[in-house]
């Protein structure tokens, strides 16, 4: 017979073994669920001994980061950029929610401002968040370089906004090989295809832009988009970066002569280097978007090379033209009747290439001007109350 006390204990097994099973269903995988998925990403804990942010006459070699949470590397060495580049790649240890970066600090150029862009190179562990480019700056000299650079990369053929794409700022007296050429600054375009460059000392800057399309954080011909190369300054406003795909054919749709000036029109932009008709090199040529115009006095008949790998232009017809001899002017006076804004500079733009100028005068005053292919800069504070007259002396043109 079954005593009352058996009882009680049979009812007491069968309510855990029940509170078990509930809980264990009421559980997924029987861990706690935590709320809503966490989809922030990982950032730097300010309470930690960081090292110190935008300090200035930096002498060290390791920079100490601390997460407020536990992280991972993602792929660093490609995705962590430092500014202006360093030979040396830098090193990477993490422990736990702490990162440190090595670097060999013997490279650091004096009087120059560094940025440590840690793109998407840290991710959490629990649901694979990454950082969304905190930057680390400092500085070898006593102050933090302030001036900003910032654009957009479309795609040329389909105008789309490219995400992810590369960008490269060089030194303006670089002579660029994208494959052995190290950028003085890189920076990656976001989901609308925007980048930005900080920090940035008052210089002439080349920037180029391609899309790592493999993912080996290096140029791949006829793979890769690539865009033409131009030259910038800080500060100036929003830039607009166009990337072709190379392995498209190029083909001529039109071309017109009149004189001594040719324009070609093709099916996309090219990067123009290495010009030759009829074997003689062409220097005096100016790009503008898919055309091409060039200048000279000595073609009869047209056989266009346009690049290195010599990419022959075949169909074009024989075109019989007259020698055409350099145009000399004694002057050229503008007359500005238009209302100028408040400006350093003034730009005119002629209709032909400029081959020389002897002098230029505003109100009959002597100026300082540079010559760029079928413009004229001419340096001067310009006031938009005054009224000016420009006189260009001695003007050659092609």
């Amino acid at each position: 017979m079954v005593s009352r006390r058996d009882i009680k204990i049979s009812q007491l097994i069968i309510a855990l073994i029940s509170l078990i099973i509930f809980t264990q269903c009421a559980i997924p995988n029987g861990s706690l669920s935590g709320g809503e998925k966490d989809t922030q990403p990982p950032i730097i804990d300010i309470k930690k001994k960081n090292t110190k942010n935008y300090q200035t006459f930096f002498s060290e070699d390791k920079i100490t980061l601390y997460f407020d949470e536990y992280v991972q590397l993602n792929n660093p060495h490609a995705n962590i950029i430092i500014s202006p580049y360093l030979e040396t790649p830098l090193k990477f240890k993490l422990t736990g929610k702490k990162l440190e970066i090595s670097l060999n600090k013997e490279e650091l150029e004096q009087n120059t401002t560094y940025i440590l862009n840690l793109g998407n190179g840290i991710k959490d562990i629990t649901e694979q968040n990454e950082t969304r480019d905190y930057k680390f700056v400092f500085s070898t000299g006593e102050k933090i370089d302030s001036l900003e650079m910032v654009g957009q990369v479309t795609d040329y053929h389909t105008k789309g906004k490219i995400k992810n794409c590369k960008v490269n700022l060089y030194r303006a007296k670089d002579t660029i090989d994208i494959s052995k050429t190290k950028p003085l600054y890189s920076s990656y375009t976001d989901e609308y295809g925007k980048f930005t460059f900080t920090n940035l000392k008052q210089s002439d800057y080349q920037i180029l832009s391609y899309l790592d399309s493999n993912k080996n954080n290096k140029y791949s011909k006829g793979i890769d988009k690539i865009s033409l190369i131009q030259t910038v300054k800080p500060a100036e406003k929003a830039l607009h970066l166009s990337v072709i795909d190379e392995s498209l054919d190029l083909i001529l749709e039109s071309y017109d002569c009149n004189k001594n000036h040719c324009i070609y029109e093709f099916n996309q932009q090219v990067a123009y280097k290495d010009i030759t008709i009829n074997g003689a090199a062409i220097k005096h040529y100016l790009e503008h978007d898919k055309a091409l115009h060039i200048w000279s006095d000595s073609i009869t008949t047209h056989e266009l090379y346009i690049g290195e790998d010599t990419t022959k232009i075949t169909n074009l017809t024989s075109l019989k033209k007259e020698r055409v001899n350099v145009i000399k002017f004694n002057n050229l006076a503008y007359p500005i009747n238009d209302k100028l804004a408040s400006s350093d500079n003034i730009d005119l733009t002629l209709n032909n290439y400029i081959k020389s100028i002897a002098v230029v005068n505003i109100n009959d005053k002597k100026v300082n001007f540079e010559l760029d292919k079928t413009t004229v800069r001419i340096k001067h504070d310009i006031n938009s109350k005054e009224k000016y007259k420009i006189v260009l002396k001695d003007v050659a043109l092609l």
